[in-house]
């Protein structure tokens, strides 16, 4: 058997690989390309076949839960909704630790390190129920607050009487985002006390 090899110089040689050698190339590289657990490599009649097992190719890249729970107390389709949970509680976490609200340790009294942890736990329902309503929009919640971060408020007379409402109308992307969320109620106006 010959094969035709490209050298680093460009130029082209051939090499003569007895069989023995060219199963073991090919199962070699089977391996690193992660083929080897459905797809063998075999001589027969000095040619290397690749040989297909189709039941090893049907579980390539399945994932298999193991559980200890006797099967009258859950169906298999319980037990793998309950992974899918644990999958949601892993991100949460990293919601609250690096993500979208960044909780961090601290050294201060047990009272305010609970509230810090009661309020992010609050930021992250907060941010749960976001998701749901951006969900038929297909956007993140991090491409929402964006939209979101044009909306302010805007004088009704002199800045010195401070009357402010929001706007009327707003751009087509923000006007997307606002039609998931709560209608918000109308601002109440009242002019800044005078001394």
């Amino acid at each position: 058997m010959f094969i035709h090899l490209l050298g680093e110089n460009g130029f082209r040689y051939v090499t003569a690989l007895t069989p023995e050698t060219s199963v073991k190339q090919a199962r070699r590289c089977l391996a690193v390309y992660g083929l080897g657990g459905w797809l063998k490599a075999e001589l027969e009649d000095r040619t290397v076949k690749l040989v297909e097992d189709l039941q090893a190719r049907e579980l390539d890249g399945c994932c298999l839960v193991v559980s200890d729970v006797p099967a009258e107390a859950a169906s298999a389709q319980q037990l793998w909704d309950r992974y899918g949970d644990l999958q949601k509680v892993e991100l949460d976490f990293r919601r609250l630790k690096t993500g979208l609200l960044e909780l961090r340790p601290i050294y201060l009294r047990a009272e305010r390190t609970r509230g810090h942890a009661l309020v992010s736990m609050l930021a992250l329902k907060l941010v749960r129920e976001l998701e749901r309503r951006l969900r038929p929009l297909g956007i993140s919640v991090g491409e929402a607050t964006s939209r979101l971060s044009s909306v302010r408020p805007v004088s009704l007379a002199d800045a010195s009487l401070d009357l402010w409402r929001l706007p009327g109308s707003y751009h087509l992307p923000v006007r997307q985002v606002l039609d998931v969320l709560p209608p918000l109620p109308p601002p109440l106006l009242s002019p800044r006390k005078t001394d």
